[in-house]
């Protein structure tokens, strides 16, 4: 099946890079969020597409079980933090 196929493309990529670490609060989720606050003060559309892709990244990691939801929420609350942090730097 095709859900078997990406669970097996999937366990062969983690296996070769991953640092098999669980963070606490997921940083892809912190990241991506804080980037798309960023990127939207030049372009609003760049802002949306990347703020969609930082959505794709909070759920697959909740859905996907790689983070807990805690996870996941607390590092969107991170991810806004850092973005407004930035933004009040670069004022």
């Amino acid at each position: 099946t095709a859900g078997g196929a990406v669970a097996a493309l999937n366990v062969w990529v983690l296996g070769r890079v991953s640092h098999r670490l669980n963070t606490f609060p997921s940083g892809h989720v912190a990241v991506s969020v804080a980037a798309s606050i960023v990127v939207s003060t030049v372009s609003i559309e760049a802002g949306l597409v990347f703020g969609s892709i930082a959505l794709a990244i909070a759920v697959v990691a909740g859905a996907g079980r790689y983070h807990y939801l805690i996870q996941v929420l607390l590092g969107v609350l991170l991810g806004l933090a850092a973005g407004a942090l930035a933004l009040l730097a670069a004022a």
